[in-house]
Parts: C-alpha cells; sequence; structure tokens
C-alpha cells in the first residue's frame, strides 16, 4: 500500500469518526455524553494535525497540535466541575 493511499484512507475513516461523534454531541442523551463526544472531536482533530504534520515534513502542525491539545484538555475539565458542581470557580 502506498503512503499516500494510507494518509487518505486514515484521513476518511477519521472524517466518518468525527461526524459520528458529532451526531453525539448534537443527539446524545446527557451532558456528559455531549463533553466526550466533543472531547473526541478535539482528539480526532489532534490526529489530524500531527498527520498532516508527518504529510507535509512541517514541525509548525505539532506546536499547533499540542496548544490545541492543552486547550482540550482544560475546556473538557472546565465543563466537567461546571456539571458536576454548577459552577467554574472555587
Amino acid at each position: 500500500m502506498l503512503p499516500e493511499t494510507f494518509f487518505v484512507a486514515t484521513g476518511i475513516v477519521l472524517g466518518m469518526l468525527t461526524f459520528l461523534c458529532l451526531y453525539r454531541a448534537v443527539i446524545g442523551p446527557s451532558a456528559p455524553d455531549r463533553v466526550v463526544a466533543v472531547n473526541v472531536i478535539g482528539t480526532i482533530t489532534l490526529v489530524i494535525l500531527v498527520l498532516f504534520a508527518f504529510i507535509y515534513g512541517r514541525t509548525l502542525y505539532i506546536d499547533v497540535a499540542i496548544v490545541y491539545a492543552m486547550i482540550n484538555f482544560l475546556s473538557t475539565l472546565t465543563i466537567s466541575r461546571y456539571l458536576e458542581k454548577g459552577r467554574v470557580t472555587g
């Protein structure tokens, strides 16, 4: 299998998974399900950024992916804390 074919197939699979998670985020039965779905979408986006970095040989995509991962993690923590306690701060 050619590397280009592998990357295209991986991109298609990740795109389909993103749409499945988007469906779960919109229709999800509860708020925690929606939070997990949005977190998975963020993780898939992160994988796509790293895939772009590998394909194009640009380290800038890795830097963007690291920052995006930190923002994704912090937003998930904040939303989870809000859902649990009803407020964000202490």
